[in-house]
C-alpha cells in the first residue's frame, strides 16, 4: 500500500464530514456491513465507503488515486474477533503475552490495518520502516514473510510483531511478568529516541491496565478489560512523576515557554521567524498515529514538519519548538503562514474522531490557546489574524482540523466553560448507534449535558410506539417487549442476567434499541434520547439449568444457537476462575483436572453430566458448586465468545432421569402448524417447553398421560416460521429434540 493512498484517505475522510453535513458520522455508523468467511473460518468485514466518504455514487467522476484508496478501504477488512483470534496465535507461537499485543493493536491503529503514518508505521501494530529504523524488515525476516505482506495482511502483521517482542525480549526469564517486557516494548515502538519510547510504551501498558472500549470504522465494539495490576500502576505512577519534572529529553536544550508543559523539543525542522509578529493561532490535528509518534516524527530532520505544541487526549502539553522560533506546521508558497502563527497539534485521528469532544483535551488546548492570546494579544475570534484551523489559512490545500467542534472550543477559549447546555437530554456514549457484533453483557454509557444524577434507561426488542416523552413505554416496568426499564443513579448501566429493570438478559444474535432520559432538581425530567439501534454477535443462549441453581444428578444442561447446525463447545469448571470470552476456562481442547467436561460436536445443544463416557475422576460430587460456559462455531460465522458463566450446585441425591433424543418423535417436522410428539411415558404427567434459538420460551404446556406408548398433538400455528428446541419433561427423563417450523 502506497503511503500516499493513506494521506488521501485522511484527507477524504475528513472532506466528506466536513463537506456534507453533521449526519456523516450517522450515515457512517449506519452504513451496511457485510460478513464476509474465508476458508480458514476468519472473518472479514465488507462495506461500500464510497457515498460516505465522496459524498459520490458514480466512481467515474473520481480522480485515479481516490478510485485506488477505495478499493483498499472497500476490500475485505479483518473484523474484531479474527485479529483478537490472529494476536493470540501470535502469543502462542511466539510466548509472548498476550495483553501487550492486544494493547499494541488497540492503541496504535484501533484494530483496523490502515497504513502508513507519517513516520512510517504500517498495519493494525504499527510496525516502524523508515530511514532511521527498520523494525519492520527485522520481523519480517524472523518469520520469513516477505516485507509488503507484513505490511498488507494481518495475520503476517501481528506475527512479525510477536516475534520482534520474543526477540527483544528472549532473556526475560518469568514471560509471564508484564513488567518485565517493559524494555522490550520500547524498542517494539520503533520510535526514534527513549523519550518517545518510553512514552509509547506506558501508554500501552494504560490501555493494558484500565482498559479501553472503542467503536472501529466497521462499527465493531472493540474493547480491552482492565488488569487492574499493582505493579503497571506503580510504573506508570512512576513515570507520571517523572514527566512532571521533565523540561527536556533527547534534544535541544531548552526551557518550557508555557508553565504547565512538558519539554519535548526537536532541535530541527524549525527556523527564525524574521521579525514577523505573532498574530494568529493554528489547530491541528494528528490524523494518524500517536502524539509519541508524532513528537518522534517531528524529531526527524528529514521530515519538514514542526509545531510548537501538541496537546494528548489526556490533557497533557508537550513542547516541540520555542514559541520564539517558525515552527513548520501550515506552510504556503510566498505566504507568511508560520511565521505570524502559533502551530498545536491535537490527539485526534482519523479513527478517533470522538477525541474532539473529550472535555479534558479541549479545555488543556483552549487554556493554552488563551494564554498566548493574552501574551501576543491574538484576536480571540474567527478571523485571520486571530483563530484559525489549518485548512483556512492563505494557499494551504488540507481539510485538518478535521471535526473540531469550534463552537464549544471558541466558547471554551473567552469564558473558560463549556457552552451552556441547549438541551437536558442525556447523551449516549456507547455503543455507537448501528454497532454490531456487541459482546454479552453490554455496558451502556451515557453523558447528561447538566451533570444530572438520576437516569432511566429502556431496552426494547421493537423499534415501535417510541416518543420523546415517554420512551417506548408509559409504565416503569419492564416487559416481554421492553425488556429493560431500569432507573438508576450512575452514567452507565451494564446490563447482564441479572440486572435491575431487566425482563431478561441480552441475547446472542439480537437486535435491540435503546434511549435514555435524565432528572435533576434543576431541569426537571428531560425528553428521551433519540431512538440507538445495536445488534449483539451471534453465539449460544444458555437455557438451562439457571445460574445459581440446584440440581440432581445427572446434571442436565441445555442451551440455543444463534446458529443453524453450528458445532458447540461446553466447557463446566470445578473453580470459578481463569475464564476469558475467548478461551473460556481452558485454552485446551481436552477435559483437564480443573476442567472435567470439555466437550465439541456439531448441532450439540444439550448435556447430560454424567454420561456413559464421563471417566471416573470426571464425575459431579454432591453438594459441590460447579461453574459452565459455552459457545459455538460454523464455517460462516466463526468462533463466538464463550457464555458468561453460570453456575449449579449438585443436590445431595441422585436423579433416576436420562436426557437423550433417541426417545422422541416429532412429526411433521419441519411443522405446518400442528406438531405430534410420541414417547414412550412412565408416569401421569409431561411438561412440554418450545425455545427459540434465543433461549426465549415460546410455547408452555403440561399434559395428562397414560403409562406406555404415548403422542401428544398440539396447535403451534401461532408461532412463527423459523428453528426451536423441544424439551419434554415427564419427571423421570427429559426428552428433546430440534424443531423446524413453516407455516407456508
Amino acid at each position: 500500500m502506497k503511503k500516499h493512498l493513506i494521506i488521501l484517505f485522511a484527507l477524504v475522510f475528513q472532506m466528506s464530514i466536513n463537506a456534507q453535513d453533521n449526519k456523516s458520522y450517522e450515515r457512517l455508523m449506519k452504513l451496511p456491513v457485510k460478513k464476509v468467511a474465508s476458508k480458514n473460518g476468519d472473518i472479514y468485514l465488507k462495506a461500500d465507503f464510497t457515498e460516505v466518504l465522496t459524498g459520490q455514487t458514480n466512481k467515474k467522476a473520481l480522480q485515479e488515486e481516490t478510485i485506488e484508496m477505495l478499493d483498499f478501504l472497500n476490500a475485505p477488512h479483518p473484523s474484531v474477533g479474527t485479529i483478537k483470534n490472529q494476536l493470540k496465535e501470535a502469543a502462542n507461537e511466539f510466548n509472548v503475552p498476550l495483553p501487550i499485543l492486544e494493547a499494541i493493536a488497540k492503541t496504535y491503529n484501533n484494530y483496523c490495518m490502515y497504513g502508513p503514518s507519517e513516520y512510517g508505521a504500517y498495519g493494525v501494530m504499527g510496525l516502524v520502516e523508515n530511514e532511521s529504523n527498520q523494525l519492520l524488515s527485522k520481523a519480517a525476516s524472523l518469520i520469513k514473510i516477505d516485507i509488503e505482506d507484513v505490511k498488507t495482511n494481518s495475520r503476517q502483521n501481528i506475527r512479525a510483531t510477536a516475534a520482534i517482542l520474543a526477540e527483544y525480549g528472549k532473556d526475560i526469564k518469568d514471560p509471564k511478568n508484564l513488567i518485565s517486557w517493559f524494555e522490550a516494548v520500547k524498542e517494539v515502538t520503533g520510535l526514534s529516541d527513549e523519550f518517545t519510547k518510553e512514552m509509547q510504551a506506558i501508554d500501552y501498558y494504560k490501555v493494558m491496565n484500565n482498559g479501553r472500549n472503542t467503536i472501529t470504522l466497521w462499527k465493531e465494539t472493540a474493547e480491552i478489560s482492565p488488569l487492574n495490576d499493582n505493579n503497571i500502576n506503580r510504573l506508570i505512577k512512576d513515570y507520571n512523576s517523572r514527566l512532571k519534572q521533565t523540561t527536556n529529553k533527547g534534544a535541544t536544550t531548552g526551557t518550557v515557554d508555557y508553565p504547565s508543559a512538558v519539554g519535548a523539543f526537536t532541535n530541527c525542522n524549525f527556523s527564525s521567524r524574521g521579525g514577523r509578529d505573532i498574530d494568529t493561532w493554528v489547530n491541528h490535528y494528528i490524523a494518524v498515529g500517536t502524539v509519541a509518534g508524532a513528537i518522534s516524527h517531528f524529531r526527524n530532520c528529514n521530515a519538514g514538519a514542526s509545531a510548537h505544541f501538541i496537546i494528548a487526549v489526556d490533557g497533557t502539553v508537550y513542547q516541540s519548538v520555542k514559541v520564539a522560533s517558525k515552527a513548520w506546521h501550515s506552510g504556503a508558497t510566498g505566504k507568511p503562514n508560520n511565521e505570524r502563527s502559533i502551530g498545536t497539534e491535537h490527539d485526534v485521528t482519523v479513527s478517533t474522531p470522538s477525541n474532539w469532544n473529550n472535555t479534558t483535551m479541549l479545555e488543556a488546548s483552549t487554556d493554552l490557546a488563551r494564554y498566548y492570546c493574552n501574551k501576543y494579544a491574538i484576536p480571540k475570534t474567527r478571523s485571520l489574524p486571530g483563530i484559525r484551523g489549518h485548512k483556512e489559512m492563505p494557499g494551504t490545500s488540507t481539510d485538518c482540523p478535521f471535526t473540531i467542534p469550534w463552537t464549544t472550543w471558541m466558547n471554551m477559549l473567552n469564558n473558560n466553560t463549556p457552552p451552556p447546555p441547549t438541551s437536558n437530554t442525556p447523551v449516549p456514549v456507547s455503543p455507537a448507534n448501528g454497532a454490531t457484533n456487541l459482546s454479552l453483557p453490554i455496558n451502556f454509557t451515557y453523558t447528561s449535558p447538566v451533570n444530572a444524577g438520576a437516569f432511566r434507561i429502556q431496552v426494547s426488542t421493537s423499534n415501535s410506539g417510541w416518543s420523546e416523552t415517554n420512551g417506548f413505554t408509559t409504565n416503569s416496568s419492564p416487559n416481554a417487549t421492553v425488556v429493560v426499564n431500569a432507573s438508576i443513579t450512575t452514567n452507565n448501566y451494564y446490563w447482564n442476567e441479572t440486572a435491575l429493570g431487566g425482563y431478561e438478559g441480552p441475547k446472542a444474535g439480537k437486535t435491540y434499541y435503546y434511549t435514555i432520559r435524565s432528572w435533576d432538581a434543576t431541569t426537571g425530567t428531560s425528553k428521551y434520547s433519540a431512538v440507538r439501534t445495536v445488534s449483539t454477535e451471534f453465539g449460544v443462549q444458555p437455557i438451562a439449568p439457571t445460574n445459581a441453581a440446584n440440581v440432581n444428578s445427572p446434571a442436565n444442561i441445555s442451551w440455543a444457537s444463534s446458529v443453524s447446525g453450528a458445532s458447540c463447545r461446553l466447557q463446566i469448571s470445578r473453580v470459578n476462575s481463569g475464564w476469558t470470552a475467548d478461551n473460556g476456562f481452558t485454552t485446551d481442547s481436552s477435559p483437564t483436572t480443573s476442567v472435567p467436561v470439555n466437550y465439541s460436536t456439531a448441532n450439540l445443544l444439550n448435556y447430560t453430566w454424567p454420561n456413559q463416557y464421563t471417566e471416573s475422576q470426571d464425575l459431579p460430587t454432591s453438594g459441590n458448586t460447579y461453574y459452565w460456559t459455552v459457545r459455538l462455531w460454523s464455517p460462516s460465522t466463526g468462533s463466538s465468545k464463550y457464555t458468561p458463566v453460570r453456575s449449579f450446585t449438585i443436590n445431595g441425591t441422585t436423579s433416576k432421569m436420562t436426557f437423550n433424543t433417541s426417545d422422541i418423535l416429532l412429526y411433521p417436522n419441519p411443522s405446518t402448524g400442528t406438531l405430534n410428539i410420541s414417547f414412550e411415558s412412565n408416569t401421569e404427567e409431561a411438561e412440554v417447553n418450545i425455545y427459540d434459538i434465543s433461549g426465549n420460551t415460546v410455547f408452555t404446556k403440561k399434559y395428562k398421560t397414560e403409562k406406555g406408548s404415548t403422542t401428544i398433538n398440539e396447535d403451534i400455528s401461532k408461532l412463527k416460521d423459523g428453528n426451536y428446541f423441544l424439551l419434554l419433561n415427564d419427571g423421570e427423563k427429559i426428552l428433546n429434540q430440534n424443531l423446524s417450523i413453516s407455516n407456508k
